[in-house]
């Protein structure tokens, strides 16, 4: 079962889609700790993609829903 809320790592520039496998490079310390925050409970990540690659500090508006 997915909980209702998730550690949310907003994408620059990359959308990922089911059953994909692929590196992640996680720079942001927001980004960092929402990986540790997975890693810690349930292993379970929210992956959205960021409207504006430049935003260095992403709001919810700033992602794709």
């Amino acid at each position: 079962m997915i909980p209702d809320q998730l550690p949310v790592l907003p994408l620059r520039e990359l959308v990922v889609f089911p059953h994909m496998a692929l590196p992640l490079v996680v720079a942001r310390e927001a980004s960092k700790a929402a990986v540790e925050d997975a890693l810690a409970a349930d292993r379970l990540l929210l992956l959205v993609a960021q409207r504006d690659p430049e935003e260095t500090r992403p709001e919810p508006e700033d992602l794709y829903a």
